[in-house]
């Protein structure tokens, strides 16, 4: 896909097979580009919705969606074989194939220069500029004033003990956020600074439904929308769908609720918001809009343990 601004490319390539689960439509005018088999909600199909422009001086990125359904043997690259270099033209594709493959993800090939301008849709916003090339010192790296060892985005097993990006309890870094990391440690740090930011406004608003349910629904639309607005609408949406990437297949509803929830916070709450209605305060105000008038997805009816019944849990509006 060419960056309309500068003319850079991003190029995904896809593995496995299968076919996306009810993808939510792509925001005019843009127009979504399908994979050539890999990434998306079951390993095929589906990669997202970017402006779309022909095609002028392609450089295919060296990484593949990761595969659903049964999945691969290949296993992810390691931060030791990743050299981030100071163009991320010259940088590695960051797909990776989990282990044991499981619902498959919209993540793949990156292989080109892209620095963010800006337009009036804030499609292209980004606000870290071209963090995948940013060079850090022992004194100005992101984290320094939190006490983080410097250059932690390259130690893996540093990040899987202490950098929490998820909003949902429990949930702990995949392959393809750490490898996201890794190259854009400025973008990370800003997402792990919300996810507190989201959950406590969510805990304000919602007594129930924190798993699954409608405060589930808020909570991703509404830390995707401020990610949105931190680290630009490309980066927001390639963490949001990276941290799906090994979701397990008997949690592919959830996925797909998850998925849906951050698109529309990224492309709908926080797109569509004027700029005093992208404050904190204007956004949660917009993202629970979309939950009152049913824009949202939650699961229902769920077991006592607020998962999904095999063949009975639906995915319905979360103004049903």
């Amino acid at each position: 896909i060419q960056d309309p601004v500068e003319g850079s490319w991003i190029v995904f390539i896809g593995s496995g097979s299968g076919s996306a689960i009810n993808p939510p439509p792509p925001p005019p005018p843009s127009s979504s580009l399908p994979s050539t088999g890999g990434g998306s909600t079951t390993g095929g199909g589906f990669i997202g919705p970017l402006p779309y422009v022909p095609p002028v001086n392609v450089t295919p990125g060296c990484g593949c969606g990761s595969s659903g359904g049964g999945g691969n043997s290949t296993p992810p690259p390691r931060l030791a074989d990743i050299e981030a270099s100071a163009d991320m033209g010259s940088s590695p594709g960051l797909g990776a194939s989990p282990p044991s493959g499981g619902g498959g993800s919209s993540f793949g090939g990156y292989g080109s220069s892209r620095r963010d301008a800006g337009d009036s849709r804030k499609v292209n916003s980004n606000p870290c500029g071209n963090s995948g090339g940013q060079s850090y010192t022992s004194d100005n790296f992101p984290g320094k004033d939190e006490g983080f060892p410097f250059e932690w985005w390259k130690d893996e097993q540093w990040l899987k003990d202490n950098f929490n990006m998820s909003v949902d309890e429990g949930g702990k870094l995949t392959a393809q956020e750490i490898i996201l990391c890794a190259l854009y440690p400025l973008a990370a740090y800003k997402i792990r600074a919300n996810v507190n930011k989201a959950v406590q406004e969510t805990n304000a608003l919602f007594s129930i439904g924190f798993h699954n349910g409608k405060a589930d629904a808020f909570r991703h639309c509404f830390f995707n929308a401020i990610n949105a607005r931190e680290v630009g609408v490309s980066l927001a949406m390639q963490f949001g769908d990276a941290h799906e990437s090994e979701t397990p297949l008997d949690e592919l509803l959830e996925k797909e609720m998850d998925l849906h929830n951050n698109y529309q916070g990224v492309y709908e709450v926080f797109m569509n918001a004027t700029p005093i209605e992208s404050t904190d305060f204007g956004l949660s105000i917009r993202a629970i809009g979309f939950v009152t008038t049913g824009k949202l997805k939650y699961l229902t009816p769920l077991n006592a343990e607020q998962k999904i019944i095999p063949g009975i849990t639906q995915l319905v509006p979360t103004n049903q």
